[in-house]
């Protein structure tokens, strides 16, 4: 439960959210993307050009999806139901794949992947939305040095892009990479 929080996010910031486990990181973020309403209070501002949330990784075998497919699913939001995509969706997708370091690994299925392999798939995801709002749940727990360097670096750039980028962490190195903390206790 989150009680007394007033804060502000941002565009052009990276914020994490910090605090130990249970101190409401996850709500909050919930709170933001829309996906929870509060009791009391209210957010307010985000969530009129759309959000792009990646929750914390999903099990392998919950989504019996390749990589690519996983990260073109960030491009549906911006289409019709009955549209398929087109080559600048796809751009966006191969673009992303890049950034992540994914790109030799789109037509593996997800459960073959490692932790950061999928945890790198779903920022990628998050980031094909492009979405005026970023909230990612712990983009760097349980990956590899050279895996959080990727996703901080792809969350900083998408801030100087103008982005609100908001994470959870409890990782060092992602929370001082941020422009911001929100220490939540």
């Amino acid at each position: 439960m989150l009680d007394g929080l007033d804060a502000t996010f941002p565009a052009g910031d990276v914020t994490a959210l910090t605090g130990p486990n249970g101190s409401g990181k996850s709500t909050l973020l919930d709170a933001l993307a829309g996906v929870v309403t509060p009791v009391g209070g209210g957010v307010s501002g985000l969530l009129s050009g759309g959000v792009a949330y990646v929750t914390q990784a999903v099990p392998p075998s919950a989504l019996p999806l390749t990589v690519r497919s996983t990260v073109v699913m960030g491009r549906w939001r911006a289409r019709p139901w009955w549209r398929p995509l087109g080559r600048a969706d796809h751009a966006v997708v191969d673009a992303q794949l890049d950034r992540m370091g994914i790109a030799d690994l789109a037509d593996r299925p997800l459960d073959e992947l490692s932790g950061g392999q999928r945890q790198r798939t779903l920022v990628a995801l998050g980031l094909a939305q492009r979405a005026p709002v970023l909230l990612v749940d712990e983009p760097t727990a349980g990956v590899d040095a050279g895996s959080a360097a990727l996703v901080t670096a792809a969350l900083a750039a998408e801030a100087a892009a103008g982005v609100v980028v908001v994470h959870a962490a409890h990782d060092p190195v992602a929370i001082a990479a941020s422009d911001r903390v929100v220490a939540l206790a």
